[in-house]
């Protein structure tokens, strides 16, 4: 017969899982390793110069702005695209234990619009499961739509008006899943 003693040292052990453990370590950056971490880059599908070039860096707390450039291709890339600007994001899932991995975003909404100039925000696509979307981006995209003013769109023009999605990623094994900390948050604002 076997003695108490024995018996719960083995069911400590069983508890303890043997050391498995669902993945640790989850955030949303810029590479695999070094800069940046809890930060995203951001391109506009849409036309070329409607942001200003971004690499991570303006990201602190997982918050970062991007400029978004009042002028001529702002305004260009909204007429050719009949008033709807299109955003990529990209980032690299970290993760420690992970085998698989799944990436999120949250609809788009207004930061600030002093002018009215957005008539609404939402978000297209699937996440794609790749741990490294650095350079195919996650899979969603960032729809921003503007009021049409007679002559053309009406355009974000106030400083601090701009519009912000958040960017979440998930790392799964065998043990379970853990979720990105904190939401990476991109905003993208007149300065």
């Amino acid at each position: 017969m076997p003695m108490p003693a024995v018996l719960g040292t083995i069911a400590q052990q069983g508890q303890a899982g043997g050391g498995a453990s669902a993945p640790t370590n989850v955030s949303v950056a810029t590479s695999s390793a070094g800069n940046y971490d809890d930060a995203v880059i951001v391109s506009c599908i849409s036309g070329p110069n409607v942001i200003a070039s971004n690499n991570g860096s303006t990201f602190s707390s997982g918050t970062g702005d991007i400029e978004l450039i009042y002028g001529v291709d702002y305004n260009n890339a909204v007429i050719l695209n009949s008033g709807v600007l299109q955003f990529e994001t990209f980032g690299y899932c970290r993760a420690t234990g992970a085998t698989s991995f799944g990436w999120g975003m949250g609809t788009p909404s207004i930061v600030q619009d002093t002018f009215g100039a957005l008539s609404g925000t939402a978000k297209s696509g699937s996440g794609t499961t790749a741990q490294d979307s650095t350079s195919s981006h996650i899979g969603l995209i960032a729809n921003i739509t503007h009021n049409s003013g007679g002559r053309g769109y009406l355009l974000l023009s106030n400083s601090g008006d701009g519009f912000s999605w958040g960017v979440t990623c998930e790392a799964t094994n065998s043990t379970g899943t853990t979720g990105s900390s904190p939401v990476v948050t991109p905003r993208i604002m007149i300065p």
